[in-house]
């Protein structure tokens, strides 16, 4: 096993790409339900469900709960799985809604937060770190495929590495900050996107010489 060097890999990434940008929200509610829009599928689709909610005046987390299934189906069916999603989307409105002011629940002072969210239907650790790193500004790295794909090419963790490994490893080199952590998964989204696809494009990529020297 190679030894892993997360801040080396940011860096890298960083000096090819530059700040990200991410999450594209203007809100905390637009930031939450993208990141179940997002899931299993890419986010030019999941972007367009949250313009069509966003147009229809549903990125309110009561009003979304009060809104028939049927209607939600079809704002959100570009994202697809838009059955599913609405049932995800309506828990986490349930929520959100019994909780009282978004103030009181989604901040960074709020250490039951991941753990709050992972008791909702629907939400996994990506999806709840996610809205903890980038919703709540918390110092939490999110892992999702592209994270586990690269790690595995760089020599970092085999197969059967999981969510909570890779995690780890990044939390014990990286500071915590969620700016950062948070720009570091979205360079490895950006990174993915461009390079390390399932049939790598390693011309050009960042930390191509870097996997070509661990081959050695």
């Amino acid at each position: 096993m190679i030894l892993p060097d997360p801040p080396r890999l940011f860096h890298q990434l960083y000096e090819r790409y530059g700040p990200q940008h991410w999450w594209p929200a203007q809100t905390m509610t637009e930031m939450m339900v993208g990141a179940i829009l997002v899931q299993n599928t890419a986010w030019t689709q999941a972007s367009k469900a949250v313009g069509q909610l966003a147009c229809r005046g549903l990125l309110d987390f009561a009003v979304l709960h009060a809104t028939p299934d049927e209607e939600l189906w079809e704002t959100i069916r570009p994202a697809g799985y838009f059955r599913i999603k609405t049932r995800r989307l309506k828990a986490l409105a349930a929520f959100m809604v019994s909780q009282g002011p978004m103030a009181q629940v989604i901040h960074a002072g709020n250490q039951q937060l991941r753990q709050q969210l992972l008791s909702v239907y629907g939400i996994g650790k990506e999806t709840a770190d996610s809205i903890v790193c980038y919703a709540a500004g918390q110092p939490v790295f999110v892992v999702d495929a592209y994270t586990k794909r690269l790690f595995m090419r760089l020599g970092w963790v085999d197969g059967s590495g999981d969510y909570d490994t890779m995690q780890r490893m990044v939390h014990a080199t990286m500071p915590a900050d969620s700016g950062q952590l948070g720009e570091f998964h979205a360079l490895i989204v950006r990174n993915a996107k461009e390079h390390c696809l399932k049939r790598p494009r390693c011309s050009g990529c960042p930390v191509a010489s870097c996997i070509e020297q661990q081959k050695d």
